[in-house]
């Protein structure tokens, strides 16, 4: 069972906040925009260590507003790379950290899979942009800010790219790039030819998506 929900929550509520989220926006942080809870933000980082190491190559950290928060990630280990999933053990919001704790599964994947899986990540990091004046990006974060939100972020060479998105339709690519993230979930929970066969198809469908849109 899938540590979250990929449908999109926000749709049925905020209607044309998920039609405007067919792109990630920029984030200050690999922990996510803090500029409305930072003492939440530190706390995520702390029960989520694990997946800010420095052989990390790509993450995503999953806030629900229903079910603990997850993350999500994939790293790379003296040429050997290893998808992972963490799930807190309850909702880390509002409690202290050490109340806390992240369960965590793992499995290693060849590195052909693992260079695929962060090449379409970086470049939904890369195409992250914002369309709206500040003022109003900031309202609506606070208008959604308890639906599911994805903070995604991943390090290239010595760069760290962050962007999030608040829920993604499922056709759209951030939705299809967390679809991607609920693959591995999948993958790292139960380890089958079915759930690595769904994980490989979820890439491709986003690396379709990718090439259509820079052909446009």
């Amino acid at each position: 069972m899938k540590a979250f929900a990929i449908a999109a929550l926000a749709a049925s509520l905020f209607a044309t906040e998920a039609v405007a989220q067919d792109h990630l926006v920029p984030e200050e942080s690999v922990i996510g925009g803090s500029e409305f809870s930072p003492g939440y933000h530190d706390l995520v980082s702390l029960v989520f260590a694990d997946a800010y190491k420095p052989n990390v190559r790509a993450r995503v950290i999953v806030e629900q507003r229903s079910a603990p928060e997850a993350a999500v990630g994939i790293s790379e280990r003296d040429g050997q790379w290893w998808l992972f999933s963490l799930e807190a053990s309850e909702r880390i919001w509002p409690r202290p950290s050490r109340d806390v704790t992240a369960r965590r599964y793992e499995i290693a994947i060849d590195p052909e899979l693992g260079q695929r899986i962060v090449a379409v990540w970086t470049a939904m990091l890369y195409g992250a942009h914002y369309d709206r004046p500040v003022q109003e990006r900031e309202q609506e974060s606070v208008l959604v800010g308890n639906i599911l939100h994805l903070h995604f972020s991943a390090r290239v060479g010595g760069q760290i790219l962050a962007g999030g998105v608040t829920g993604p339709t499922d056709d759209s690519a951030p939705g299809l790039l967390a679809h991607v993230a609920g693959d591995i979930d999948d993958y790292c929970r139960a380890p089958n030819p079915d759930t690595r066969a769904a994980l490989e198809r979820g890439v491709a469908r986003l690396e379709a998506r990718l090439l259509e849109e820079r052909r446009r």
